[in-house]
């Protein structure tokens, strides 16, 4: 029986996506410093698991950073299974 590969973002995949509502440059910032804080800096790709733990971070952060990183939260749930 042939194995499934696991879905995975990079972090430049993950940093587009907020890319658009924060700009580049925050979002850029903003997601490698939660990277930083959730002991995965070294990593540039992500598992689902590692995702959702920077985007649970994220999720408490104050104003739209908070606010994007729900929507975009519930987008990586549907897409890396």
């Amino acid at each position: 029986m042939a194995e499934v590969a696991e879905s995975t973002l990079t972090r430049v995949e993950l940093i587009k996506l907020f890319s658009e509502s924060l700009g580049a440059e925050k979002a850029a910032a903003t997601v490698t410093a939660t990277a930083v804080s959730a002991g995965l800096a070294d990593l540039t790709q992500y598992n689902r698991t590692q995702v959702l733990v920077i985007l649970e971070k994220m999720v408490l952060m104050p104003g739209l950073v908070g606010i994007v990183a729900r929507f975009i939260k519930v987008g990586v749930i549907l897409k890396l299974k």
